[in-house]
C-alpha cells in the first residue's frame, strides 16, 4: 500500500503499528518493511528510537532491573556489642567474613564496593 500524494503520513504511528505487529524483528528489518509499503524512507534509527520509548511503558511485564548480585544476601556482620578478645581474632573474624562475601557476591562487585567508599 502506497501512501498517495497530497496525504500525510504519521510515521510515528505507522512504526508503532509495526512493531505491535511484528515484535521479534529488529529495526531495519522493521524500516525496510515499512519503506516497501509506504513507499516513504523510514530510517533504522527511528524505529530503534520509538521501539525505546514504546518499551518503557510496559516495564512492568519486563524482568526487574536489579542486578544479581544486589539480590543476594549479605555477609554475615559481627554484632556490634561482641568484641573479640584480642585484636587477633577481630582482625581473622574480619578476614572470614570478608571471604564469605566474596564467595556471595564475587570479587568484582567487591572491587566496585571499595572504590565506592
Amino acid at each position: 500500500m502506497v501512501a498517495k500524494k497530497g496525504t500525510t503520513l504519521n510515521k510515528s504511528a505507522e512504526i508503532r503499528k509495526a512493531l505491535g505487529q511484528h515484535p521479534s524483528k529488529g529495526p531495519a528489518e522493521i524500516a525496510r518493511l515499512l519503506t516497501e509499503q509506504h513507499g516513504v524512507p523510514f530510517r533504522r534509527k527511528a524505529v530503534s528510537s520509538i521501539k525505546a520509548k514504546v518499551g518503557h511503558k510496559s516495564a512492568s511485564a519486563r524482568k526487574p532491573a536489579a542486578p544479581a548480585a544486589a539480590q543476594k544476601t549479605p555477609a554475615h556482620r559481627p554484632q556490634v556489642g561482641s568484641a573479640a578478645p584480642t585484636a587477633t581474632a577481630g582482625v581473622a573474624t574480619m578476614v572470614t567474613n570478608l571471604q564469605a562475601y566474596i564467595r556471595r557476591v564475587g570479587k568484582d562487585d567487591l572491587h566496585r564496593l571499595i572504590n565506592t567508599l
